[in-house]
């Protein structure tokens, strides 16, 4: 429904995304700010980042997203999620891979680009271990003033789903979360998306001391400071 000139969303993900669409087609029409929203083929993040004629590079108006599910690395094409030491060994070099990607992709574009991690499948990846891996990718990132980052607590946080995960979606189709979860997601998307692309406030912060008036309201109190004509005139 976009406009043929509306800035594109471009997503990659390492599981099938497409339902974030709903509540990006929702939030475009409720703001009235225009985006086109394109899909990577599926679990195609690192050859998006590396190639240099990719959906991403192609995108000249627009922010590109990448969604990251840390146990997608284990998976090797089946719903078996190996958690050995060579498994999380894997996940780690994936994660150092995925920084480089992203430095890769910044060459090739100017596009910003928005990094978020989102939850494991239950009874895969500790909590604590994500953590880690979000805090390495967030820091390793941190060089770069056009890629953002969204923790897997920020959408939860800001939207609280009471049920994440389709377990029997994600056997069928690697549809790992629930419509809620989607819609929640898409949400936080398009809320940075708007972000960025929106003219930044510009803010003055004072102090109201020999600032708005003359004197120090705290020693002076009320009746003691003085507002002349100059800085009536403020």
């Amino acid at each position: 429904r976009a406009a043929a000139d509306a800035p594109v969303l471009a997503i990659s993900a390492t599981f099938t995304c497409e339902p974030v669409a709903d509540s990006l087609d929702f939030w475009s029409d409720e703001t009235s700010w225009p985006c086109d929203v394109h899909f990577a083929p599926y679990n195609q993040v690192f050859q998006q980042l590396l190639n240099p004629e990719s959906h991403f590079v192609i995108n000249h108006e627009g922010l590109n997203v990448v969604l990251v599910k840390f146990d997608d690395w284990l998976r090797d094409g089946s719903v078996t999620v190996d958690t050995s030491v060579a498994g999380l060994e894997k996940v780690a070099a994936n994660a150092a891979h995925l920084i480089s990607a992203i430095e890769t992709s910044t060459l090739h574009t100017a596009r910003p680009h928005l990094i978020g991690i989102c939850p494991p499948l239950p009874d895969t990846l500790s909590d604590e271990y994500c953590t880690q891996l979000e805090e390495t990718i967030r820091s390793g990132l941190g060089h770069l003033s056009n890629v953002y980052f969204v923790t897997r607590a920020e959408v939860t946080d800001l939207y609280p789903v009471e049920e994440i995960f389709d377990l029997e979606g994600d056997k069928l189709g690697h549809l790992p979360y629930t419509s809620g979860y989607f819609s929640a997601l898409g949400t936080l998307i398009f809320r940075r998306y708007y972000a960025i692309q929106s003219a930044p406030y510009k803010v003055i912060v004072l102090d109201c001391d020999h600032t708005l008036w003359r004197g120090v309201c705290a020693e002076d109190g009320p009746e003691g400071v003085e507002i002349d004509t100059p800085y009536h005139a403020l």
